[in-house]
Order: structure tokens, then sequence, then C-alpha cells
């Protein structure tokens, strides 16, 4: 996602990531954010968002239909969901094409005119 947020976030795209991890526990919450940080360090014109949800799991897993973890929710400009990418099984997951297909059927690759 990194790699993919380098490539695709000059050309406007906005990633938001959602952190599910347990909020009464201040280790974990402080690894998600380590982790957040290394990963996703700044990089200048290219900007995404973390969020840490106060929520239960199940009920977050439930409003937004997500099916299983990770999942990768692509909206178009208008804010309607276009793609909902998740692994089916631990053995057919999403693959960085995956994404990369779903981001350019919305804005065409990176460097088109």
């Amino acid at each position: 996602m990194a790699a993919l947020r380098r490539e695709y976030g000059p050309a406007g795209t906005q990633f938001v990531f959602l952190c599910l991890d347990e909020l009464a526990d201040p280790e974990e919450v402080k690894a998600a954010e380590n982790f957040l940080a290394k990963a996703f360090g700044d990089t200048p014109g290219v900007s995404s968002y973390h969020y840490i949800f106060e929520e239960d799991f199940a009920d977050i897993m439930d409003r937004l239909s997500l099916p299983s973890l990770p999942s990768i929710l692509v909206y178009d400009t208008a804010g309607q969901l276009r793609h909902k990418l998740s692994a089916d099984e631990l053995s057919n997951g999403v693959s960085p094409a995956d994404v990369e297909d779903a981001i350019e059927s919305l804005i065409g690759p990176v460097g088109s005119a």
C-alpha cells in the first residue's frame, strides 16, 4: 500500500487507512501507530489519513460490510463505492495489481493524459 500511495498519490489519489486494533490495549495501539509511521512516513506531495476506530470490531465489520481483513474499498471522486477488494481465503489475497487495476479503472494509468 505504501508503494501504491507513492505511485498514485501525486495523481490526486487519497488513501485512508482504518485501524481496527483494540483500543483497550495501549501497547497494541502504540504498535499500530509505530507501524503506520514507519510504513507511510511523510512523502512530499502525497498524503494519507489514518484512523483508529473506537467501536467494537464486529460492529465495524458489519457496518462497512467487510467480509474479511484486509479489505480495500475504492471510492470515486463523488464518494461512491466503486470497488471492494477482500481476501476470500488465506491463499487468495488481494494483490497490489488488484488495487492498481481498481484505481486505474477510475483515473487511468499514471502518466496518461
